[in-house]
């Protein structure tokens, strides 16, 4: 793909979580082609660090706990642009974490409101 498909309206996901669920979740936003999957781990470290080093623009975390909502929060307050998605109880539960900071309630997650809410102008879950 060139610079410009990657560049211009995509968004740069950056998955955290344990190895199935992010494979799960690259093997439904693989035939995107405005979603691109930049960097994949495990979550140990700071999502701010692995935020930097990958140039993601949304990080999509796979298990939900008060700690990623802590770890989102502080994400937004040191890179405002970029937007987090957390999932919880095994994806029956979602939310959309970006710029205010607030997360937003998305309800069960489908791969079709999945590939929805990774779409940078998708940003009509805040209105």
């Amino acid at each position: 793909m060139g610079a410009s498909m990657s560049t211009h309206l995509s968004s740069q996901v950056l998955l955290i979580g344990r190895r199935m669920r992010r494979e799960v979740i690259e093997q439904i936003i693989a035939s995107q082609p405005d979603i691109h999957v930049v960097g994949s781990c495990d979550g140990g470290g700071s999502l701010s660090s692995e935020v930097e080093r990958t140039g993601a623009t949304i990080v999509v975390a796979t298990d939900g706990s008060d700690d990623l909502e802590r770890s989102c929060f502080e994400l937004l307050r040191s890179q405002p642009r970029v937007r987090a998605l957390a999932l919880y109880d095994e994806g029956r539960a979602s939310f959309l974490y970006e710029l205010r900071p607030h997360r937003v309630p998305l309800g069960a997650l489908s791969p079709e409101s999945l590939i929805e809410s990774l779409r940078p102008e998708n940003r009509t879950w805040s209105k």
